[in-house]
């Protein structure tokens, strides 16, 4: 089991952020935020698992399809 205890406080702290964010409706931010702790920490399997949970919920935000059918 990964433990998050084992984390940096930065690391921990900006899953926090994103995971507020997505809990308010502002996935797009959470995604962003997910990507850059990938960039910066390229193991972080709970900013992996994360993104993958959010990209595979229906969020119309991040669904270009539905961006694009909308604006026709």
């Amino acid at each position: 089991m990964l433990s998050i205890a084992k984390l940096s406080y930065k690391e921990r702290a900006a899953l926090n952020l994103a995971y507020s964010y997505s809990q308010v409706d502002e996935g797009l931010k959470a995604k962003q935020i997910l990507e850059t702790i990938l960039k910066e920490y390229p193991n972080n399997h709970h900013a992996r698992a994360n993104l993958n949970m959010l990209t595979t919920k229906d969020i119309p935000e991040l669904d270009v399809d539905n961006t694009e059918e909308s604006s026709m």
